[in-house]
């Protein structure tokens, strides 16, 4: 193949070398998922199965006043889906002031 290669730079010609062949590459090519793009509404479900499948919804009673409102969020123009964040005491004393801020 060295030989090959060197032989078609010396005529200005070229080659690609593959280790699949073409039936190969259209049968690789055909496997992969197409990307699923659904622009997501705030409190509705996906219409797409794959993405309602990963998409978790972790709001209960306890996690309500974390929410972040993902459409709100200055010079982001698009909805980055279910968020949390807040402020967490750091202990359980009565007089502690320190809190944990997480997203």
């Amino acid at each position: 193949m060295l030989f090959t290669s060197s032989l078609l730079a010396a005529l200005g010609l070229s080659c690609t070398v593959s280790a699949l062949n073409p039936a190969e590459k259209a049968f690789a090519k055909a496997q992969r998922p197409k990307p699923v793009i659904e622009k997501r509404v705030a409190h509705q479900e996906f219409k797409d199965h794959r993405l309602r499948k990963r998409a978790h919804n972790y709001l209960n009673n306890g996690t309500e006043k974390f929410v972040v409102n993902g459409t709100g969020i200055p010079d982001v123009d698009f909805d980055i889906g279910e968020s949390y964040a807040g402020l967490l005491p750091i202990s359980g004393d009565e007089n502690e002031t320190r809190e944990l801020f997480f997203w």
